[in-house]
């Protein structure tokens, strides 16, 4: 069985949508193996979120190529952008309560991504969470100065999920 990891981020927290959340996994066929709610500093969301050239950069492709899908520029490179979107994602996780669950089944990562949908809930289907749950868009975020309101981190493979989990339970916390 595989494990990977989520995060009902402070936006879903906020908005009561915890449970309907877990319910999609569960509903798919995934088990809870650990579950827990906890309020991280920013200290902990920095170690967190990786701080290396290759993700902050990812964070800018993502901006780019949503304002590109829109006919729009950002007007800062992707670099730039990406270490402004790590801030205003630290600076959000950081504002509120999270819920950290690990879940397992077969093909886990692969299952969790799908019901998840895309980062920029803008381009989700309906069924997917983002795509049910939240109206937000990367390109909207960014005008705004702040980082899109998703909802939800998910794992996005083995060594990550394996990372991640380790990050937020320990052994003896873990089925």
């Amino acid at each position: 069985m595989e494990k990977t990891l989520i995060i009902v981020k402070p936006d879903g927290v906020k908005r009561g949508l915890v449970g309907k959340i877990i319910t999609r996994f569960e509903n798919a066929g995934l088990s809870i193996s650990s579950a827990k709610m906890l309020w991280l500093d920013k200290k902990k969301v920095n170690a967190f979120y990786p701080n290396d050239k290759e993700w902050i950069l990812m964070l800018g492709k993502k901006n780019t190529e949503a304002a590109r899908l829109r006919g729009e520029k950002l007007g800062r490179s992707e670099w730039e952008h990406g270490k402004l979107v790590r801030k205003w994602l630290m600076d959000y996780t950081a504002s509120g309560p999270v819920v950290a669950v690990v879940l397992e089944g077969s093909d886990a990562i692969m299952a969790v991504r799908k019901l998840v949908g895309p980062t920029d809930c803008s381009q989700a289907t309906p069924g997917t969470i983002r795509g049910d749950f939240s109206t937000d868009s990367i390109l909207k975020a960014g005008k705004e100065k702040r980082v899109i309101y998703n909802l939800i981190h998910a794992s996005g493979n083995t060594a990550e999920a394996k990372k991640e989990i380790k990050f937020f339970f320990s052994d003896k916390e873990l089925r």
